[in-house]
């Protein structure tokens, strides 16, 4: 009984080890924004060569996806993540000594690849640590730390690469990437003493199953494609706004000063960062449904979407403010989609079902990232300003949302009470 206890306490030492690392992938993700002006110069870069540099670490985590769940569900989630952290702490070491492009790209997809594992592989860990009245809570708490690494990739990195130069801060980095993988190798085992059988339970179960035959399990349901169009737009529409195009909309289109935009646009990441354990603990203990849960936040970001595409100028800007914290704050909701699939698909393929969902969440960010450019682009001229075409590209994202939830509905709800 001692040591049972002492394993479910050791739950919080998985969360800090696995939140750390996951504060470094969002991290090395952002890493090269701030650092740009250095890398042209040092390792002679176009800015094209800068733009195939920043995206390939996020064409690396995608391609990734799909056998990342073959693998976690095979070998288990706490040996894939040691594997693939020393496999991007390895490309930060690279990219830390890059010459040039050749090397720089090397390093960029060699840390997409190993830090592709962090927030699946700690979902996969957390089910097997944390009960179904917990899980949403804390993997809200998780991805709310891990927005954490975006904010220290401005200006804290940008005073480290000031102070110590940019090579000797990836080294830096690649230190804290393998100091925590070393606490993950020590500290950590796959699941608790008393999950141990079922471990092995699930282990030969899923080795039993050809990875055909698990892909087959998760493509005929159609709870998974429901659920999966769901994450598609509710990330692709979340991170138009708030990563990129929320900035021109509020400095160019309606013209307000750029302290004031970015106030507004830090007013949706603080909401972000509050609606991701929010959501999930409104999910767990209140609502106790996860459908309810997300139909909520899309519901709430389609009514937002609709206000922007309809603001009248510079007027009211505390209820823009407003309007942002709360697209911010409800669009963090949507981080219970993970939990939804993972409690819909069998136990032993909880790894092929996270990934297969955070494919079409990374997907929905390019597509309409590209959507939101090309209706911006084709403004007659107009440049960032634009004029109506603003208005048509949030139509899009607004239509887009309302075809989510009509198909969202007819998903299948589940009730963390009747997990346990």
């Amino acid at each position: 009984m001692t040591t049972r206890i002492l394993e479910q306490e050791k739950k919080w030492v998985v969360f800090g080890i696995c939140s750390g690392l996951f504060v470094l992938s969002m991290l090395y993700r952002a890493s090269t924004a701030v650092i740009a002006v250095d890398l042209s110069k040092d390792l002679r870069l176009s800015p094209d060569d800068l733009g195939i540099l920043g995206a390939l670490y996020f064409y690396a985590t995608t391609l990734m996806q799909f056998p990342l769940g073959q693998i976690l569900d095979r070998i288990g989630a706490r040996r894939t993540m040691i594997l693939l952290n020393v496999v991007g702490a390895t490309g930060a070491l690279v990219f830390s000594q890059a010459g040039g492009l050749s090397a720089g790209l090397v390093g960029r997809g060699l840390l997409g690849l190993g830090m592709s594992v962090n927030m699946v592989g700690t979902f996969v860990l957390f089910t097997k640590w944390f009960g179904p009245r917990e899980f949403a809570t804390v993997s809200g708490l998780f991805l709310a730390l891990g927005s954490c690494g975006s904010l220290l990739a401005t200006s804290p990195l940008r005073l480290l690469a000031d102070l110590v130069g940019w090579r000797q801060a990836f080294l830096i980095l690649t230190a804290g990437s393998l100091l925590f993988t070393a606490g993950l190798a020590i500290w950590i085992k796959e699941t608790p003493w008393g999950d141990r059988e079922t471990h092995e339970a699930d282990s030969k179960t899923v080795q039993g199953r050809s990875i055909i035959q698990t892909l087959k399990v998760l493509f005929r349901d159609p709870n998974y494609w429901s659920i999966a169009l769901a994450s598609c737009v509710w990330y692709g529409v979340l991170a138009t706004i708030m990563n990129l195009w929320g900035g021109p909309f509020l400095m160019v289109h309606l013209g307000l000063p750029k302290l004031a935009a970015s106030n507004i646009l830090l007013a949706a990441g603080i909401g972000g960062m509050i609606g991701s354990p929010l959501g999930g603990l409104l999910s767990d203990r209140v609502l106790k449904s996860r459908k309810n849960t997300v139909l909520l936040s899309l519901g709430v970001m389609a009514g937002s979407v609709l206000a922007m595409a309809h603001w009248p100028g510079t007027r009211w800007m505390f209820l823009l403010a407003a309007l942002f914290f709360g697209f911010g704050c409800f669009g963090g909701f949507g981080a219970v989609l993970y939990t939804h699939i993972k409690e819909l698909m069998p136990g032993d393929m909880s790894g092929t079902a996270l990934t297969g969902i955070n494919f079409f969440v990374s997907l929905g960010a390019a597509v309409f990232l590209q959507i939101f450019g090309t209706v911006i682009g084709r403004a007659g001229g107009e440049g960032l300003e634009a004029g109506e075409a603003y208005y048509w590209a949030f139509m899009i994202c607004f239509g887009s949302m309302t075809a989510a939830v009509l198909v969202y509905t007819f998903s299948r709800d589940t009730n963390p009470a009747k997990q346990e």
